[in-house]
């Protein structure tokens, strides 16, 4: 077997180079890529592996692509789980069946007086290195590049290049990260070929004073160096030799980087024959009073947490598919991104300074399994078994030398504004010691790092090592909350520096000023928010108004970019099939917790990737000018000259259709600034709006003018909605049994009085339901209502049947009046709902409803309540004037703007992976359901209502677990809401804002509904 390096935390790697930054040379032939089709061997333990193996034949080769990971390549299987980690919990020591797959390729070397270096950008996650049968080295750490010098292991000709990975290692421990589990070269490999003699680290950095640096050490000896400076333009500015590895310049009125404006400076290296080039941003970062400031204007982070993740090559990205991600997120007003939980690969952060993205930059730790390494029973035993790795000595080195390595690799990019020691990992003198030495070597930056709450009660921690307060999926009333508190410290006379922390109570220790013995609190960050599982997440606008209210709230990331899935094929029809955690026999797994993304596994932007756009838009409008004719817009960016960025088209809508339109330049606006815009409205009707939508004026590098920023709606007037008006006439009544018999001219209707509603609608000759109406208060869980699922069903509701008392009938006014009272009834429970049910039928077959509503006081929030049909499925195309085009809830609707709107039945859902509510329209005056014959029913309410239309019953939805294998149930399924629970981020985060949770007692729903005959 291999000799035991593996579950060794004291090698940290063998034979490697030390960590540099990360760059290549200029001319393209000193870089040989070894990427290819390699040969490969997997065995289903390490101990079946001959020591020998670097020179012995590979047994029963195949072939394997490079990068790639194994298990998507029919060896082994993926596994998902979050945070319990795959193994037991026994560090340093992993399972004796511990799998290995053996990588061969040969490759040429000609360059006879150069050295050769192997470069590894990721491996995961132990590996062993030979070259021609010799052992070069080792290295554990997956997400950063390792270097090896193979110079004096090469010979002219062929060389053969063997690889042995194995699936976990000591190292495990420190890479927990919430991801599927994969392994294999799934980086670039490549050889650089460079003088004997020559740099190593090349440092550059800038900041808004116009300050150019360069630094440089050497392999050995120095070597004559010269540094070039080149402006945005391409004009050279200035040129220095590199005397003592540092060269310094002076740009005049410099042109600042943001990620609104990332302009970039070009530093070209000359030295022993090779030329270096890097691209330098001049900006700084820096918190004042409590504030989180670039290049001295404050900043608010729009960003999200990104994998490196796709359905068809696993972990095994490439620099399209990081280009992919990139474009998207400009597309949707996102401006920074946190590496979760590791170091991106190197393109990412080159593409983030060229494009324009914030970066925090996390190290590739995680130690989350710690915590549920044993029950715990309170925060104080969960926080020392979180801490455990984090106290102790023999993984010290190993998580110092991951800090470092994240920082000495990627420190000379501008994107970086903030390092992270990693994620929740604990906290304990490991982090602390890693902390410090960022802060010694490169104290340009903030260090950021969530964990720092949770710690043993042996240590006594330093919090000053740390820049931000950072928290997770803090609700929008936590935070103002926190913030409460220090403008109470400020009104005592405290020193803030714009928050407070308030849990755990004993957990922020504020740094102090010298001479200042008054505490300063920190800026506020939450390094995750807005869990995007599934159909959510709520509350986006919610959190933005709390961004937006307190200067030290420097934003957030919202967890996370994309869905993780694995594509196992195709079904007949070309449906994808997704799978995730436990679809492999894996044990452990944590189900779709992964599928939890703005985008789908594919990038097809989900709804909550539209929300956040447009809460995120570059500019909002406040209101109308004072004379009616104008708006008043303010400017959200926080360095760009909005006049310059966008330009508006305007819409006015009278009763949801346009009535007007036209566009405009913006003027020049200064960041966060207000300007009133004359449009030239013209004088408007009982109900109308303004359309505002937000365009890009020019090219960017990633997305091309005329693209949608986003957009405002701006209420001008506004009728109440009303139920339809009856008409009396000749309206018969007849009752047999248990049903009763309505019918007029056009229509027939039968009402049971089993049931409280309507088991058969006919008019004009067609059938309006194929099954009887029924009260609707299930749907089908989000993945958002994973814990609310568990009280629903307690309370029975989702197996409630109605139970009648009382049906009286008669004829009034010329209208059929059918009243009763309705319990609904879930077996052995108490009643979910009283309904008082009254319904008027006119001589036209209109149906008016009015329900009144009573719950227990002690009644759980419901999820939703109204009425369900179930319509033929000729029944295929909805008009409607309410929130749309996409889907809407109380709490996501900022994608959705109210206006009138069509679009076929089967086109109405968003399609999400793990079946679930969809498809609801919120805040609707009207909507009707017609089919081709011209047929038509239409429902209006006294106030606005939701509506879905379906080919899938929840029932269907609530049972499957893959998209793929739902079933239509050859019916159009129409859901008329009186209220629909909100949709919050309880997956991993608070329940629905007060305001959007459905936890009324009492109420009533007045709706009708109005067949007609059209055309």
């Amino acid at each position: 077997m291999l000799q035991n390096y593996y579950e060794r935390p004291d090698v940290l790697r063998l034979g490697a180079e030390p960590a540099r930054t990360w760059y290549l040379p200029e001319d393209p032939s000193a870089t040989v890529c070894l990427n290819g089709v390699w040969d490969f061997s997997w065995f289903g333990s390490v101990e079946d592996v001959p020591e020998t193996i670097g020179s012995d034949p590979l047994p029963n080769p195949v072939k394997m692509p490079v990068p790639s990971v194994w298990q998507h390549q029919g060896f082994d299987c993926p596994q998902y789980t979050n945070i319990r980690y795959p193994i037991p919990y026994d560090p340093p020591y992993v399972p004796r069946e511990n799998p290995c797959g053996v990588y061969r390729r040969t490759f040429e070397w000609n360059e006879d007086g150069k050295r050769c270096y192997l470069n590894f950008d990721g491996v995961d996650s132990c590996y062993y290195v030979w070259v021609n049968g010799e052992f070069v080295g080792l290295g554990k750490v997956s997400h950063n590049n390792t270097e090896f010098d193979i110079t004096a292991k090469v010979v002219p000709g062929e060389n053969t290049l063997t690889v042995a990975v194995l699936k976990w290692c000591d190292a495990t421990y420190l890479e927990d990260q919430d991801k599927f589990r994969c392994t294999g070269i799934f980086r670039d490999v490549y050889l650089v070929i460079r003088p004997q003699e020559h740099l190593r680290n090349v440092i550059t950095d800038g900041n808004m004073h116009g300050d150019v640096s360069v630094r440089v050490d050497y392999r050995n000896e120095a070597v004559p160096a010269t540094a070039t400076l080149y402006a945005p333009c391409g004009c050279e500015l200035a040129k220095a030799e590199i005397i003592d590895g540092k060269a310094d310049f002076k740009v005049e009125n410099p042109q600042l980087w943001t990620a609104e404006t990332p302009t970039l400076y070009t530093v070209i290296i000359e030295a022993a024959g090779e030329t270096i080039r890097r691209r330098v941003g001049l900006r700084t970062i820096e918190v004042k009073d409590g504030v989180v400031l670039v290049n001295g204007l404050p900043v608010l982070f729009r960003g999200v947490n990104r994998h490196d993740s796709d359905p068809y090559v696993g972990p095994a990205v490439d620099r399209e598919h990081v280009k992919r991600d990139l474009r998207i997120m400009k597309e949707h007003n996102v401006n920074a991104i946190r590496t979760s939980h590791y170091p991106s690969m190197p393109c990412l952060y080159e593409m983030a300074d060229e494009y324009g993205f914030y970066v925090v930059s996390e190290s590739d730790i995680e130690i989350h399994g710690a915590q549920t390494s044993a029950p715990f029973s309170n925060w104080e035993t969960q926080c020392a078994q979180w801490a455990l790795l984090a106290d102790d000595p023999a993984y010290h080195d190993a998580i110092v030398d991951r800090v470092q390595r994240n920082v000495l690799q990627f420190r000379s990019h501008s994107c970086i504004v903030m390092w992270s020691l990693g994620n929740e990992s604990g906290y304990g003198p490991n982090f602390e010691d890693a902390a410090r030495w960022i802060r010694a070597t490169d104290p340009t930056r903030l260090v950021h790092y969530e964990g720092i709450y949770a710690y043993s009660d042996k240590f006594t921690p330093d919090h000053t090592v740390v820049d931000t307060h950072s928290r997770m999926y803090t609700s929008p009333a936590d935070i103002r909350d926190y913030f409460a508190k220090a403008l109470d410290l400020s009104e005592r006379g405290l020193r803030i520096n714009g928050a407070y922390a308030l849990w755990p109570a004993d957990a922020y220790a504020p740094a102090k000023i010298e001479g200042d013995d008054r505490p300063v609190v920190k800026p506020y960050i939450l390094c995750e928010f807005a869990h995007a599982m599934g159909n959510g997440p709520g509350s986006f606008e919610e959190y933005w108004q709390v961004f937006e209210d307190y200067p030290g709230m420097c934003g957030g990331f919202v967890w996370e970019w994309c869905d993780h899935a694995v594509c196992v094929g195709s079904k007949a029809d070309g449906t994808e099939k997704m799978r995730y955690g436990g679809d492999f026999g894996e044990f452990p797994h944590d189900g779709n917790f992964c599928m939890d993304g703005l985008v789908l596994p594919d990038r097809t932007p989900s709804k909550a990737l539209l929300e956040f756009k447009n809460v995120i838009r570059p500019a909002r409008c406040t209101g109308l000018t004072a004379d009616g004719k104008g708006i008043v817009v303010n400017s959200k960016l926080d360095h760009g000259d909005l006049g310059e960025y966008a330009t508006l088209r305007w819409q006015l809508l009278e009763k949801g259709v346009e009535a007007a339109s036209g566009a405009c330049d913006l003027p020049s606006f200064a960041p966060h600034g207000t300007m009133e815009i004359a449009l030239g409205l013209p004088e408007v009707g009982e109900d109308a709006s303004l359309l505002l939508t937000w365009v890009l004026k020019h090219d960017t590098a990633l997305v091309k003018a005329g693209h949608v920023l986003g957009f405002d709606q701006v209420e001008i007037t506004r009728k109440a909605p009303e139920t339809a008006k009856l008409t009396g006439g000749d309206v018969k009544l007849s009752q047999h049994g248990h049903v009763i018999a309505v019918d007029g001219e056009t229509f027939h209707y039968v009402f049971d009085t089993k049931l409280g509603s309507f088991c058969k609608m006919v008019s004009h000759n067609r059938p309006l339901i194929d099954a009887p109406m029924t009260y609707n208060i299930w749907r089908a869980p989000t993945d958002n209502d994973m814990y609310l699922r568990k009280q629903w069903s307690a309370w029975g509701y989702d197996c409630a049947e109605p139970r009648t008392y009382g049906t009286t009938c008669e004829i009034k006014d010329g209208c059929a009046v059918i009243a009763c009272e309705v319990a609904l009834l879930p077996v052995y429970r108490q009643r979910a709902a009283t309904i008082h049910a009254v319904y008027t039928i006119d001589a036209k077959g209109v149906v008016s409803a009015k329900l009144d509503v009573e719950r227990k006081e002690n009644a759980m929030t419901l999820p939703r309540f109204g009425v369900r049909l179930m319509m033929p499925r000729a029944f295929g195309k909805a008009r409607y004037l309410g929130y749309g085009p996409g889907e809407s809830y109380s709490d996501c609707r900022c994608s959705a703007y109210r206006a009138q709107f069509e679009a076929k039945v089967g086109e109405m859902e968003s399609p999400y992976l793990k079946p679930q509510e969809a498809g609801s329209h919120w805040g609707c005056d009207w909507a009707e359901l017609s089919c081709a014959c011209g047929m038509t029913l239409r429902v209006q309410a006294d106030a606005p209502f939701s509506f879905s239309a379906s080919e899938y019953t929840q029932e269907e939805l609530t049972a499957k677990v893959h998209i793929d294998e739902i079933e239509k149930c050859g019916q159009t399924v129409l859901c008329i809401d009186y209220k629909q629970n909100g949709i919050g981020s309880n997956s991993c985060g608070p329940v629905p804002e007060e305001q959007y949770r459905f936890d009324e007692k009492k109420f009533t729903f007045s709706f009708s509904l109005s067949p007609e005959m059209r055309g």
